[in-house]
């Protein structure tokens, strides 16, 4: 709503009206990996066994 006070011409008033979207935002959900078909690989079981005896027989 206007004011009805008077504001010298050298004066300025600036009103600001912020608001958060939505956690799921359609913007949010178009870039979501899991939507692009990207989600986290599950680690490789040869992999994990190569790794762990490795980490037994050559580290110290």
């Amino acid at each position: 709503m206007p004011s009805t006070s008077h504001v010298p011409a050298d004066k300025q008033i600036l009103n600001v009206l912020a608001s958060r979207a939505p956690k799921n935002s359609i913007l949010e959900r178009f870039y979501s990996l899991e939507i692009m078909g990207i989600s986290p690989c599950e680690p490789d079981r040869k992999s994990v066994e190569y790794l762990k005896q490795y980490q037994e027989t050559s580290t110290e």
